[in-house]
Parts: C-alpha cells; structure tokens; sequence
C-alpha cells in the first residue's frame, strides 16, 4: 500500500511496476489514438480544399497571359530605369565638365541668364525623369533611395554652380553644352 510522506507518494517497486504496466495498457492508447486524430484533423481541410480533376486549361491560359504580361511591363520598367540612369549619368557628366571650367570673369548677365535658364531646365528633367520611374501605381521599386541621392547631390552641384556664376560671371558656355 503507498504510503504519503509529505508532498511524495512512496510505493514499492512492484507497485511501480503495476502501475507502469496499468498506464501503458490502459492510457497509452488513448494518448497515441488522440495524437493520430489530431494529425488526421490537421491534414483534413486540406484533403477536402484539393479538387479531384485538373485544373481547366482556360483558367491555366488566362493566368499565362497574365503573368506573360505582367513580366513585360516589368522589363518595360526596367528599361526606364536604366535610362533614367543613363540621363542622371549624362547630367553628372555635363556637371564635371562645367565645374571643370576655369577662366576670368569676363561674362555678361545674359550669359548667366543663359546658364540659369539651362540650370531649370535639367531640373525639370530630372523631375520627369523621376515621374517616369515612379510613373507606375503596382510598379517595383526601383532603387528609388540610390535614384534620390543622386538627384539631391546633383541639384546641390548645380546650386552650388549657380552661385558660382552669379559670382564669378563666368564666358559663355561652349556650343556643345546647350543641348
């Protein structure tokens, strides 16, 4: 008989064994026959979501075309993206070269009229330029931070050379520039 001490149970080992012999013949089945059934549940929804014939070739189509378009718009994106990289490219490069610029300041105002005036304008394309990378609603992004320093780091630059002119009245631009 077990005898309490405390918060313990003492039983003899023939007890011990008893009861481990009375737990695996009588619980153990329950508890496995309760874990297959919970698996079974588990998988169930997902044996009565599948349907039992393929799938219609017009639905499998419809979503071909769709995907067939969807990859095109992104490789139409894609493209903008590298020429509107090119032109941020082409930019920096007119930028070198105007600070690269050296002479007295033998020009008029028209002439940083002129430069202002071409100034806005590479500032309205940039602009344009943005408008068309960003122009699509379900569009990725395109590295759009890499994009915007550049921008902010050319506009700075142009700044930068715009108050150099208004100080400096530099000659008149080269024929090659104004484009």
């Amino acid at each position: 008989m077990p005898e309490v001490q405390g918060n313990q149970l003492e039983v003899s080992r023939e007890e011990e064994r008893y009861l481990r012999r009375t737990f695996r013949r009588f619980a153990l089945p329950y508890v496995v026959l309760g874990l297959a059934l919970g698996a079974f549940a588990g998988a169930l929804p997902g044996w009565l979501g599948t349907e039992g014939g393929p799938a219609s070739p017009v639905d499998d189509s419809r979503l071909r075309e769709e995907i067939t378009a969807l990859r095109g718009d992104v490789a139409s994106l894609s493209q903008r993206a590298v020429a509107a990289e090119s032109a941020l490219a082409r930019t920096r490069d007119r930028l070198v070269a105007l600070e690269g610029r050296s002479g007295p300041a033998s020009g008029s105002s028209d002439d940083a009229e002129a430069i202002t005036r071409r100034v806005e304008q590479s500032l309205r394309r940039i602009e344009v330029l943005e408008q068309q990378v960003s122009g699509g609603a379900a569009a990725p992004a395109v590295d759009a931070a890499r994009l915007e320093e550049r921008v902010a780091a050319l506009g700075g630059r142009l700044a930068r050379l715009e108050g150099e002119i208004r100080a400096d009245r530099p000659e008149a631009p080269p024929a090659d520039f104004a484009r």
